[in-house]
């Protein structure tokens, strides 16, 4: 009885027409895609020589803003996808992000080769590195004594 009421169900669904309408055509274009914002970059020193959390801590004094390198430019990021084709993401003096790939120019040094840690700049005949800004990662949370039970029942 109930496998005869659930095909009449099934049949009643494809019979009977649906109630809703299609949207209506328009004139208008499709949208384009943007192009994506670079993200913006907090200012690390900043915020590391003012903790908010406990107004007794003071900031780590391993923790040094990276030293300027070709002009004060710090690279961000670098993203590799084979052999020769790369993207990094640069950061200026001026605080601008840009996105740069070999054979890119910026101001005057040319940019010949870049792999997972750092970018190699040329100008006339002078090289200059740039290697990624690395941060050390802060030790674990210290537990609270609070522990999960292994076999997952209560205790």
């Amino acid at each position: 009885m109930a496998t005869i009421l659930l095909l009449v169900a099934a049949g009643l669904q494809l019979a009977l027409p649906t109630i809703s309408a299609l949207p209506e055509e328009t004139t208008l274009a499709p949208r384009r895609m943007r192009e994506p914002a670079p993200p913006s970059v907090p200012s690390y020193p900043g915020i590391l020589s003012d903790p908010i959390f406990a107004p007794d801590r003071k900031a780590d004094a391993s923790i040094e803003p990276p030293a300027g390198g070709m002009g004060d430019y710090a690279v961000l990021g670098i993203a590799t996808a084979g052999a020769g084709n790369a993207t990094a993401l640069i950061k200026s003096p001026d605080g601008t992000i840009s996105r740069i790939q070999p054979g890119a120019v910026l101001d005057g040094w040319k940019l010949i080769q870049a792999d997972m840690n750092s970018l190699t700049f040329e100008k006339n005949g002078e090289r200059h590195i740039l290697t990624v800004e690395k941060r050390p990662t802060p030790p674990p949370a210290a537990s609270n004594g609070v522990t999960a039970p292994e076999n997952g029942s209560a205790q």
